[in-house]
């Protein structure tokens, strides 16, 4: 176990989830969406979480449903495309109500620093997500370190321009 009192502590708490109204999942792989969505519904039962394993329906749906307080964990690698072209196509004045986080077993500087070139982008996570993940990014549980006892690195832009 790392020594966490040895390392600069952060408050990783980016959205107050009781004022989302929807979380969309954006992975084409199946177990992390099925895992994802089990781990947002435990953690809060009465938030909409929903699932997308292509960029083309989820454009669709963000784009339909503009007007909602939404969080999207989006995949960079979705097989033939990648969440960066998604993020090219969501204009972040048309899309007000929309956080990203990006969700992402690619965890290269070169990734790093590519979303967060997105204004919609928040957060960089790396894979897999965890409950004490969403509980940090939440405010369920107070400051940590930017790396989780159990894994995953947790970038904002802060914590990233400190690592570089």
């Amino acid at each position: 176990m790392k020594n966490i009192q040895a390392q600069p502590k952060f408050n990783f708490h980016l959205f107050d989830f009781s004022l989302l109204e929807e979380v969309c999942l954006i992975d084409d792989e199946h177990s992390f969406l099925f895992l994802n969505q089990m781990i947002f519904k435990d953690t809060f039962p009465k938030l909409k979480v929903i699932s997308y394993n292509n960029i083309k329906d989820a454009f669709v749906h963000l784009q339909n449903n503009n007007d909602i307080k939404r969080l999207v964990i989006l995949d960079i690698n979705l097989g033939y495309t990648t969440g960066f072209e998604l993020l090219d196509l969501l204009n972040p004045f048309s899309f007000k109500n929309l956080n990203v986080i990006i969700h992402s077993s690619c965890t290269s500087n070169k990734n790093i620093e590519k979303a967060f070139t997105y204004p919609l982008v928040k957060a960089f996570i790396e894979k897999p997500l965890f409950v004490e993940t969403i509980e940090l990014i939440s405010g369920k549980i107070s400051s940590f370190n930017n790396k989780l006892d159990c894994g995953g690195t947790i970038f904002t832009r802060e914590t990233f321009a400190l690592h570089l």
